[in-house]
């Protein structure tokens, strides 16, 4: 490897206070236009630095993903963006570091092993079932046009309700979607700004912000009292608490159980939700892929499929490749240099901030060919057979990739596999546009229109 001092520093396109105002502002106004402009500009990474105070760098190239999340992997921790995360999910799994974080994740990953998301199949299709049931008796009253982002968010909702805390969350769907949707906003927009006022400062914003925390706090803590109450169950907060770590014989607080909680029930289950409203969306845009996935499903068995037959179907699984290659559940991975570093032939200074975008990655056109095409045959016909390994991350990669990807996973494809046996979908208007924050919205409600299939 070359020695550092000879390395190049990477482009520095807003090298100017000014200069960096001009593109913050274009940035939160435009997020992913003005990232791919820059990669298309400048290449696949580039920086800002405003002093001492301000030093990042854009990464957009599979070998850079690869050395920070994997090569490197010690020398990069969490970025400074997640002190903002963690005024809203506390110190969980996705926002934990250290000695502290490979604890949680050695406690909770027994419960997110394949044998045990399998097991709770029937419980996701049976909510699954109820939303079908829903769609059936809107169409029958005559609602054809339904906000299809809002029942994904309510449907994966009570499926984390039941199979992650082993209780119906039914009745505080909008409760926890409103209060989190606000709570999400508001960390996205202290994410955007350089400077923020202190969060417990009485502004207004701010104590909106800490209502919506103790309306989902207060929900949490009563659904972990419940369980205290009534131990048992194969749902994962009961594994969570019967868990007892081998190198201490500890188990979780009800703080750490609070904030495992809140990233895996109201933060988790918008991932699913996201991914299932791109793909009804692109289908709905897609007549023709509609049809060829409508013919596979009907391959399947009356009823509730078998969990086996429905994780191999092969169209299926390109659909939902596809959604997460164009629309990432998590778009950008933030990390932060503990030392000197070099990606390539590039240095990377100690203490920058290190952001990865998988946004781009999914779209690079070295190694995807008409990257903004709704193309899932890609996944089917050999051509991603030696794509580079970092060159689609969905779910992250390297130690921390994320310990939930099987249970969504199953749930992705279960309900489509139920919603798109019964039902048509089509979408007449505007593009919809992606409303990057955390993570990768819908920017609508997703109005689709839905019909019997015959």
């Amino acid at each position: 490897m070359p020695a550092l001092h000879i390395l190049k520093e990477a482009p520095l396109p807003d090298g100017t206070l000014w200069a960096y105002i001009r593109s913050l502002r274009h940035f939160i106004a435009h997020p992913l236009e003005h990232l791919e402009e820059r990669f298309e500009r400048h290449g696949d990474i580039y920086r800002t630095r405003i002093g001492d105070w301000l030093h990042y760098y854009q990464l957009g190239h599979p070998d850079y993903a690869r050395h920070v999340l994997q090569e490197n992997q010690k020398n990069y921790v969490k970025s400074d963006v997640f002190l903002h995360v963690k005024l809203l999910l506390g110190n969980g799994l996705l926002t934990s570091e250290g000695d502290f974080w490979r604890r949680q994740r050695r406690l909770a990953q027994p419960a997110f092993y394949k044998a045990r998301i399998q097991a709770l199949y029937d419980r996701m299709a049976e909510e699954c079932q109820n939303r079908v049931n829903a769609w059936q008796q809107q169409l029958n009253a005559g609602q054809q046009v339904l906000p299809v982002y809002k029942d994904m968010m309510a449907l994966t909702l009570n499926i984390a309700g039941h199979t992650m805390l082993g209780y119906d969350s039914s009745e505080l769907t909008d409760t926890v979607n409103r209060n989190f949707s606000y709570a999400h906003e508001f960390v996205n927009r202290r994410i955007q700004r350089p400077v923020n006022f202190p969060a417990h400062l009485p502004l207004p914003s701010h104590r909106r912000f800490w209502k919506s925390v103790r309306v989902l706090d207060d929900i949490v803590q009563e659904i972990i009292a419940h369980k205290r109450r009534h131990p048992g169950g194969a749902d994962l907060l009961s594994l969570l608490m019967e868990t007892v770590d081998e190198q201490d014989g500890s188990s979780m607080t009800d703080t750490q159980l609070r904030d495992e909680v809140l990233t895996f029930y109201i933060a988790g289950h918008e991932t699913s939700a996201n991914v299932l409203a791109w793909a009804l969306y692109l289908l709905a845009t897609h007549p023709e892929v509609q049809t060829a996935l409508a013919q596979e499903l009907s391959t399947l068995p009356e009823g509730i499929p078998p969990v086996a037959e429905l994780m191999a179907l092969p169209l299926l699984g390109a659909v939902i490749n596809e959604t997460m290659r164009l629309y990432p559940p998590a778009w950008v991975i933030p990390r932060k240099a503990l030392k000197d570093d070099q990606v390539g032939n590039y240095k990377i200074h100690r203490d920058a901030n290190v952001v990865i975008s998988v946004y781009h990655l999914h779209r690079h056109l070295q190694f995807w060919d008409n990257p903004a095409d709704f193309d899932p045959y890609r996944w089917m016909d050999g051509r991603t057979e030696n794509l580079h390994k970092f060159a689609y991350i969905p779910f992250g990669a390297g130690p921390r990739i994320c310990i939930g990807q099987h249970f969504a996973l199953q749930e992705i494809r279960l309900v489509l596999a139920l919603l798109l046996r019964r039902f048509c979908i089509a979408y007449q208007g505007p593009a919809i546009a992606p409303k990057p924050l955390v993570t990768l919205r819908p920017d609508s409600e997703l109005p689709l229109t839905i019909r019997l299939r015959t």
